[in-house]
């Protein structure tokens, strides 16, 4: 996105009316927030939808301290690309139980930027026997995509949960925009676009974050494994591993110095979905690049990120935005490799920026994020650019 968007977006957005919500039940413990979105992107045009969550502490008087959510989002551009996506993080009774999904159906424009941590691979598009202007380093395509996620934990220890992952993946109806396409190199190929699997799998979690939408100190770990089998109907065998460790700490008042760790694996002695593969970029793995820049087995990544409230009052108006206004810090680096002896410390890509918080529930911590990441390799954005992103959401990217 060029910088005259971004800040076109950013205006825009803090000048029209927030229709946000901010409304309590006390009685019931429910807190309901809510913000329209306006964005633009090359690959979309202008695209509008919302965001909303709702937060419930539905047993709070009988030994939970942190609260229930769910989180829906709906996009629609001017091109007629949809996606809706609802994600839920569930406690039970003295937190005895812990679940955690989402479900998501796109139809929408996506890239393809080849495999490995070279994304200078040059594409020549066609449209009506004519080069479109601007060799592309990523192939433009559309698809539709349905995906969900279940996770049922059972606690074991102060904690500690333990519990059965579940995966299902549908993706069809893909289509390559330009008429026709020049690939200088095979690598880039698409296959294994469309197709469907489904995993199931082991997960094990350790959660003593203060809140999960916003933290303050605690941390967060979770080994997941799951086996992705022709027997279960699947048209890919593979098995993935994951590991996420997140670390957080409270020097002052409500400021929070956050690190996380993320280590993942792709393995498969056949053919492997396209989206089996490990991804870097996108609004919460290495902001700033276009999500699956880099793209490969194998995924290392680290963040670390420093968040700082201003006024934080939430006893004003929404309107007041002032009286609501944090900012935040972050760096990030990772690398996508295809096996461990092709893994090399020079391989690290790296990104850096800041963000805008706005409160909208204090009692809940959630907040507006709106995030702005450049990427330092000079030429993932093409030949002599360096990629840059724009993200606006509810809560932090973890």
């Amino acid at each position: 996105m060029n910088n005259y968007r971004f800040f076109l977006l950013l205006l825009g957005m803090l000048c029209q009316p927030i229709f946000s919500i901010a409304q309590a039940d006390s009685s019931k413990n429910i807190n309901i927030s809510g913000i329209p979105i306006v964005a633009s992107s090359p690959e979309t045009g202008f695209k509008f939808g919302a965001f909303s969550q709702v937060s419930f502490d539905a047993f709070k008087d009988m030994g939970v301290s942190r609260p229930s959510q769910v989180k829906i989002g709906i996009t629609y551009s001017v091109k007629r690309q949809f996606s809706t996506e609802t994600t839920w993080q569930l406690f039970d009774r003295n937190e005895n139980y812990y679940i955690t999904g989402n479900i998501e159906y796109q139809n929408w424009v996506d890239r393809h930027y080849g495999l490995g941590s070279d994304a200078s691979n040059l594409i020549i598009e066609y449209s009506n026997g004519s080069i479109i202007p601007d060799t592309l380093n990523f192939l433009n395509y559309k698809i539709n995509v349905f995906n969900s996620r279940l996770e049922v934990n059972k606690k074991i220890a102060k904690g500690w949960y333990m519990g059965l992952a579940l995966n299902i993946y549908h993706a069809n109806n893909f289509e390559i925009l330009a008429d026709s396409v020049l690939l200088t190199t095979s690598e880039i190929q698409p296959n294994n676009m469309i197709g469907q699997y489904y995993g199931i799998g082991l997960n094990l979690l350790y959660d003593t974050r203060s809140n999960i939408n916003n933290p303050l100190t605690g941390g967060f770990f979770q080994f997941k494994n799951l086996f992705h089998r022709k027997w279960l109907g699947a048209d890919y065998q593979f098995t993935t591993i994951s590991l996420d460790a997140r670390k957080y700490f409270n020097f002052h008042k409500d400021q929070t110095f956050a690190l996380r760790a993320q280590v993942a694996g792709t393995f498969s002695s056949g053919d492997i979905p396209f989206t089996g593969y490990q991804r870097l970029g996108g609004k919460k793995v290495l902001r700033g690049y276009y999500d699956g820049t880099y793209l490969d087995k194998h995924l290392m990544a680290f963040d670390v990120e420093y968040r700082l409230p201003l006024w934080q009052d939430d006893s004003e108006p929404i309107w007041k935005i002032w009286k609501h206004l944090g900012i935040v810090g972050f760096i990030s680096t990772g690398q996508v490799f295809s096996d461990y002896n092709t893994f090399s410390l020079s391989d690290f890509q790296w990104s850096a920026g800041g963000g805008l918080r706005i409160l909208l529930s204090k009692k809940q911590r959630v907040n507006i994020r709106i995030d702005y990441g450049v990427g330092f390799e000079e030429d993932a954005g093409g030949i002599g650019k360096k990629q840059r992103g724009f993200y606006m959401t509810i809560n932090e990217t973890f």
